[in-house]
């Protein structure tokens, strides 16, 4: 079961449309949260997560071919720092690794609730944190970045997870 879930997410992952259908259920999912129920949120995870299986299953049996999809060590962008658990004050730096045609990139930071704490475009490869950004010690956080080719295709990183650590 978990490896036809690896193969859905990476059929998902492997195309600009599935990358886009998946930008759809984090737009709706973030839309949903602050006004549900605490078990509400367990009813639209689960009906997001269905309606993201039905899709790529679907355009599995509309391809009918396999698709070579990159694996967490060969993400198509290489997130640097900040990465596991770090002190406060590095935790607010952010760097990757320049994509090749990049005309510009994509930072969001994520809760483990999912709940979005920042995004923004930039055409460099690091950035700081605006005071405005909070960080609480001992909380972890999801950070990726997406850039956004010449060719007005994207790729997006592998998610890290960022720890950050006491005072």
């Amino acid at each position: 079961m978990n490896d036809e879930r690896l193969r859905t997410l990476d059929m998902m992952l492997a195309t600009a449309e599935g990358r886009r259908e998946l930008e759809l259920v984090w737009a709706v999912a973030r839309a949903a949260r602050p006004r549900r129920a605490s078990w509400q949120r367990f009813a639209v995870a689960a009906s997001l997560i269905l309606v993201v299986g039905t899709s790529a299953l679907w355009m599995i049996r509309e391809r009918g071919k396999d698709v070579d999809v990159a694996r967490s060590g060969d993400s198509p962008i290489s997130l640097v720092a900040p990465v596991g658990l770090v002190s406060p004050p590095k935790a607010r730096h952010f760097a990757w690794r320049p994509t090749a045609r990049a005309e510009r990139y994509q930072l969001v930071v994520v809760d483990t609730t999912g709940a979005e704490l920042y995004a923004t475009e930039t055409h460099d490869t690091t950035l700081a944190l605006p005071d405005s950004v909070r960080l609480a010690p001992g909380r972890t956080y999801l950070w990726w970045v997406q850039a956004t080719l010449a060719d007005h295709s994207t790729v997006t990183a592998v998610t890290q997870r960022l720890i950050v650590g006491p005072r």
